[in-house]
């Protein structure tokens, strides 16, 4: 009889946790309640009143953003993703980099790559990092952030940007490195492009790029024409076809704005 109990127990609680609504989490599986993350939307609120004022959006084509795509512009320090989050039409994700989405790892991210030439090092390296790790924190999980991993938790990366996608979910990636490109941004990764191959095997569809251009001098956000991962190619072809589309379509989208205050990669401006 006891037997029978236990087993009875145990495909019922397997059946309830079947049932419940998943919502995204940032560092685990899944949430089983919807986080409202009220503090967040404030941080939001008072970044779009007082820091990012509102973008016009231009489209070199109409998009419907409720098909989850794939969008790839500059990163203009925190200036792009701060104009996509407040202003972006659509449902979305970020990429961020892993160390950025983990209470744990944040303060050494940040004093490494953030302060590391400022003084006092004792504010800078020591207390500023501590103190910014929950807010950081606080703002990615608000964001709902997809962490980016450079080891073999890519394979984290990659699964939760193709749950992003199937859950009708926008993605935007700011794929630059340290390496010059053009005078609007830097040269881009092409390790996103992987995403469409699994998403393809995954789904049978062909997932799209758009090349996005922002230039928060003059409060535009342009969107260009899309480019279509074809399964017929290698993936190492369409690799390299796929970015080097879309970072001269980004630097094509800049062109077109006319003279404008550049923000870099790294913390820096130039007149253009």
């Amino acid at each position: 009889m006891l037997f029978f109990i236990v087993l009875w127990y145990n495909f019922y609680k397997r059946r309830v946790s079947m049932n419940k609504k998943k919502y995204y989490a940032m560092n685990k599986p899944y949430y089983t309640r919807k986080r409202w993350n009220l503090l967040f939307k404030l941080v939001a609120l008072i970044a779009r009143l007082f820091f990012v004022k509102k973008h016009e959006l231009r489209f070199q084509e109409e998009i419907d953003f409720s098909t989850p795509s794939i969008y790839i512009g500059n990163h203009a320090t925190t200036a792009t993703p701060s104009a996509i989050h407040l202003y972006f039409p659509g449902k979305k994700r970020p990429w961020v980099v892993g160390d950025m989405c983990s209470l744990k790892t944040i303060p050494k991210y940040a004093k490494e790559e953030f302060w590391t030439n400022y003084k006092p090092k004792w504010l800078f390296q020591k207390v500023l990092p501590v103190l910014v790790a929950p807010i950081g924190y606080m703002i990615m999980r608000g964001a709902e952030a997809i962490p980016v991993y450079r080891d073999g938790r890519m394979i984290v990366t990659i699964k939760k940007t193709v749950q992003s996608l199937e859950d009708g979910v926008n993605v935007y990636i700011f794929p630059e490195y340290d390496q010059p490109y053009s005078e609007y941004h830097n040269d881009f990764e092409d390790g996103f492009v992987n995403v469409a191959s699994v998403y393809y095997r995954k789904t049978k569809k062909k997932l799209k790029f758009y090349p996005l251009y922002n230039c928060f001098d003059k409060r535009i956000m342009s969107f260009g024409v899309p480019i279509e991962f074809n399964p017929d190619n290698s993936l190492e072809e369409e690799r390299k076809r796929i970015t080097t589309y879309l970072k001269e379509n980004v630097t094509k989208l800049a062109r077109e704005i006319g003279p404008h205050k550049v923000i870099s990669y790294r913390y820096k401006g130039n007149k253009r």
